[in-house]
């Protein structure tokens, strides 16, 4: 059984007006093994506590307490002029899932791509959401195991549990590239290995504001067009792969070429 922690950045009610500001979506989750949740959290925390941030009681970290990926990744803040625990928060974080047994998904919403190659654009939340359980579904039936979702509390919390259980109920309608009839297939997928959903506050989940890292991180290089963007090193390393393969698994670019 999994813990998955979903995140997002770049959300906008109105995202085709401010495309500018928001140019991307990004969806990220975070599947962390249940039975190695209270070791990851733990671990975290004391290397967190190793680094003697002042005013930061990492026992707290999830407990009440959060540090925000945004913050961390502008030089918010504390961040500005510590560079050096900057550097090292982002690194804890976003190899938390690599070291204890665990994977990531992220999907990316390209708004501007998006608008341009469709006449009436589906929101890139609703999107977003139907790529990501496509591919958890695809990685738990590897696993050969289930999972239950912890979303960070939103503005959309009904959106998010309505659309997910429709997902779950329904299946999703996929269309996909396929090598062998090298042409377009289409079918429905079933997605029944996703077994609840949950809102929680990012400030009393640690898991989540995991998630937190690998949306901002993400949302950050995409936006920067950066391959060497600082922590995607880390991100790659846990995200999911089938076969060696990165795209149309645990990396999910949408609009995309024929491989995602």
């Amino acid at each position: 059984m999994y813990a998955v922690f979903i995140d997002e950045a770049g959300f906008s009610w109105n995202w085709k007006e401010e495309v500018d500001q928001q140019p991307f979506y990004v969806l990220s989750a975070v599947m962390l093994p249940m039975d190695k949740l209270a070791s990851t959290y733990n671990a975290l925390r004391e290397r967190v506590n190793e680094l003697k941030i002042p005013g930061l009681d990492s026992q707290k970290l999830g407990r009440g307490i959060e540090i925000k990926a945004k913050d961390v990744d502008s030089g918010q803040g504390y961040w500005h002029n510590n560079e050096e625990h900057r550097n090292q928060v982002r690194d804890l974080f976003l190899s938390a899932p690599s070291e204890h047994g665990g994977n990531a998904i992220v999907v990316v919403v390209d708004k501007q791509a998006h608008i341009q190659k469709y006449v009436d654009p589906q929101e890139p939340h609703d999107l977003a959401l139907q790529f990501l359980f496509e591919r958890l579904q695809s990685y738990l039936e590897e696993k050969n195991s289930e999972c239950i979702c912890f979303f960070d509390r939103t503005t959309r919390d009904e959106f998010l549990i309505n659309s997910a259980t429709k997902l779950t109920m329904r299946g999703s309608h996929i269309t996909y590239w396929s090598q062998f009839y090298s042409n377009y297939v289409e079918k429905w997928l079933p997605i029944p290995r996703i077994l609840e959903f949950y809102i929680q506050d990012s400030k009393y989940s640690l898991g989540i504001q995991i998630a937190d890292f690998f949306a901002r991180y993400t949302y950050s290089k995409r936006k920067s067009g950066r391959d060497d963007y600082s922590g995607w090193d880390l991100i790659e390393q846990s995200l999911y792969k089938r076969d060696g393969k990165l795209k149309g698994f645990g990396y999910k670019e949408f609009p995309a070429d024929k491989e995602q």
